[in-house]
């Protein structure tokens, strides 16, 4: 009997659980309307509307995970076609590529661009293609959650690589500028154009120095003491109207974040009365502590790169170039097969010594050829170098370096700042023979 009657206790239990579930199962529908998916493709819906509703388009900056910005123009179609425009290069900026776009539900709402297109360029692994690491690229991405939205702005963050865009709405005026082909226009001017410079309202003259390929800006200038050299440098990307740095530039009560460009002129500006201006002399700066004073202290050495005849710097003349050419092609020709690195010059103030470091590589191994020179230094900020000894390195590769080596074995130079790159220069000049110069970067 007792077993009886805990068999029907049981039963009402679970009668009772299962009404309770039940009664839980129809407050849960009651509440929610609509199924995970159906919620799922409304929310989807949703942002496919908005990416629409722009008659004129989006534009964003891409900021990679590696640090270069990238401007992108997005005009979406119904038909899952994207049209786009970007700043990666001349042909990005000039014209207009067709690829595809897809919204899915992953873990988060997700914008993806599924066939090879412009926003695929900072992302592709052949580091060929965007100056990038073989393999990763620009780390950068073609799928981004849609993290947030407000008003008429967008805001995307990759999947994979947490590289970042925010899309705004682009007006006509803007997408007049876009597709009529004024941003290249301007990659155009700042790629023919290494000498640009702006004065500034105090009437002092800075260099600037533009890059397409790390998207940086930079410039050099006296301390407002008039003692040493400062630098500047920030990411920028191309606007429909212009260049926009991403920090300010602010010297002598100056400050300014826009370079704006004219298009009838062809040039750029910062307001009516600081228009930037190209000159193809050599900018040298000059400060109350000349480089002669500073080299082997502040400055350790002056650096040479690599290959640096096909992309010479700024002080380095035709005669160097011809013999620093000279000189790589006849290593790589010669017994050793060796391949010409870096030139270091580097100054010891305390026993008067310049050691000229030759680094060059045989098969993947590094090797050191080293000349070491004594110097006096005259009032003047005049060296005269006398050569003093040579490692073994050195001396294999002497043939192939003579006709450099000659002019520092036999004039005197002067050294000076020069600006208007994207790092600081130091030149040396030959007072003998002024068709010979060259330059390095200035590091420690």
């Amino acid at each position: 009997m007792i077993h009886k009657r805990s068999l029907l206790f049981h039963i009402f239990l679970t009668v009772c659980v299962c009404g309770f579930l039940l009664s839980c199962e129809k407050e849960y529908n009651s509440i929610y309307d609509q199924s995970p998916d159906e919620r799922l493709r409304k929310t989807l819906d949703a942002y496919n509307d908005l990416l629409l509703s722009a008659p004129h388009g989006w534009k964003g900056t891409l900021k990679t995970k590696l640090g270069p910005v990238f401007f992108y123009y997005f005009d979406f179609h119904t038909e899952g076609k994207v049209t786009m425009l970007a700043d990666f290069n001349q042909t990005t900026a000039g014209t207009a590529a067709e690829g595809t776009w897809v919204l899915k539900a992953l873990q988060r709402p997700t914008l993806s661009f599924d066939t090879y297109s412009y926003i695929h360029l900072p992302a592709d692994p052949n580091g060929n293609v965007n100056g990038g690491d073989n393999g990763s690229g620009l780390l950068s991405d073609f799928q981004f959650a849609i993290a947030s939205t407000a008003g008429d702005s967008i805001v995307l963050e990759g999947i994979q690589n947490k590289s970042s865009i925010t899309l705004t709405k682009v007006t006509q005026p803007e997408v007049t500028q876009l597709t009529s082909g004024q941003m290249k226009n301007m990659l155009q001017y700042v790629a023919s154009h290494k000498g640009l410079r702006l004065t500034l309202p105090d009437k002092t003259t800075i260099p600037l120095a533009i890059s397409t390929l790390t998207k940086t800006i930079a410039s050099q200038y006296l301390s407002a003491d008039g003692s040493e050299i400062e630098e500047f440098t920030t990411p920028f990307t191309f606007s429909p109207s212009g260049i926009s740095l991403t920090t300010a530039f602010t010297i002598a009560g100056a400050s300014f974040k826009e370079l704006h460009w004219d298009e009838d002129k062809q040039e750029f500006y910062v307001d009516a009365t600081r228009r930037i201006i190209n000159d193809n002399s050599l900018f040298i700066l000059t400060p109350s502590i000349p480089l002669s004073s500073t080299l082997g202290s502040k400055y350790a050495f002056l650096q040479v790169p690599e290959n640096t005849d096909f992309y010479p710097l700024l002080g380095q003349s035709d005669e160097f170039l011809s013999l620093y050419s000279q000189a790589r092609e006849s290593m790589l020709a010669g017994d050793y097969k060796l391949t010409l690195k870096q030139m270091d010059f580097v100054f010891k103030p305390s026993t008067h010594t310049l050691l000229i470091d030759v680094y060059v590589t045989q098969n993947g191994n590094l090797f050191l050829g080293q000349y070491m020179y004594t110097y006096e230094l005259n009032e003047a900020g005049i060296f005269k170098f006398t050569f003093n000894q040579a490692n073994d390195v050195a001396w294999a590769i002497q043939g192939d370096l003579s006709g450099l080596l000659s002019y520092i074995d036999n004039d005197t130079f002067t050294v000076k700042y020069i600006g208007g790159a994207h790092q600081l220069l130091g030149g040396m000049f030959s007072q003998e023979n002024t068709n010979f110069s060259f330059s390095g970067y200035l590091g420690n």
